[in-house]
């Protein structure tokens, strides 16, 4: 299984800037990708950084881009050297993501496709990549992630992503929102959502959180109104996903207001950090009924 999983992907990890460390608000302004198996690495970066304008509009361009240029030489000149340990000399101003995959091969494609997901959304134009390939990317950060945890126990071509009433229950209602991902089985349906701390601020978390919890609040109010449901039971699982281990007071705010919503509205709230529900979750995920 090693062996499959070395041929097919390698790693990459986020590259934030943190403005102001101590309020934990970060911002993601480039992608340090492996291009060799551990050997050699590599800087993306848009010298625009049009999100820092966003959440620190006097921060310095310039100042960015001599971060991820030195780190890019240091990186380069010490080949097979511990990619996080070179990091520390920028943090905490420029910190690092948990290790993510990529497929192979690494093409320029690649590289644009990560740089308009994560350092978007101006970094690279939508007219620069194949119209069929712009469509078809993921939208959605924290449902390619919790795929890639459901996927480990359910088939692929069993996961729905970006889920409706009708795809889940067979009939359209109005003003309900869709779910991250949706797996149907024989006599249960599996709705997950949550938070991805990797990908988000304060702020998005507990706007998402929100939303998040209002949609299980109305999945869950309609089974308990509607016989027809019943018959179709389901499990709502709201997942907050683990972030940087560089973590900030605003951080850890932002975490337990998302795990609180879920455990309110959630039939199972699963926490990574600290593996809270993931006992749970996985037996639902691998009970065949």
């Amino acid at each position: 299984m090693d062996t499959e999983l070395k041929k097919g992907t390698a790693k990459y990890r986020l590259l934030f800037f943190q403005p102001n460390p101590e309020d934990g608000e970060r911002v993601c302004v480039g992608v340090l990708l492996e291009e060799e198996y551990g050997r050699s690495y590599s800087v993306l970066y848009d010298d625009k950084f049009p999100k820092v304008h966003c959440i620190a509009p006097g921060a310095e361009p310039e100042l960015i881009k001599c971060y991820l240029d030195d780190l890019d030489d240091a990186l380069r000149s010490r080949s097979g050297d511990d990619p996080i340990l070179i990091l520390r000399r920028y943090g905490p101003q420029l910190i690092a993501s948990e290790e993510r995959l990529v497929s192979l091969p690494i093409t320029e494609t690649t590289k644009l496709r990560l740089l308009e997901r994560f350092v978007g959304p101006c970094g690279v134009s939508d007219a620069k990549l194949d119209y069929a390939e712009a469509e078809t990317r993921p939208k959605d950060g924290f449902a390619e992630h919790i795929r890639l945890f459901v996927g480990k126990y359910i088939p692929d071509n069993e996961i729905l992503r970006d889920a409706g009433p009708k795809q889940i229950f067979g009939y359209a209602m109005a003003d309900f929102g869709t779910i991250a991902i949706a797996v149907k089985r024989p006599r249960k349906t599996i709705m997950i959502d949550g938070v991805d701390l990797q990908l988000m601020n304060r702020k998005q978390v507990v706007s998402r959180a929100n939303t998040v919890a209002y949609k299980f609040w109305q999945y869950g109010r309609l089974r308990s109104n509607d016989n027809t449901l019943l018959q179709q039971p389901f499990s709502r699982i709201g997942v907050v996903l683990d972030g940087s281990t560089h973590r900030a007071r605003a951080y850890y705010e932002a975490h337990d207001f998302a795990l609180h919503q879920f455990q309110k509205e959630a039939d199972i709230a699963v926490d990574m950090l600290t593996g809270q529900g993931t006992r749970e979750f996985e037996e639902v995920l691998t009970s065949v009924e």
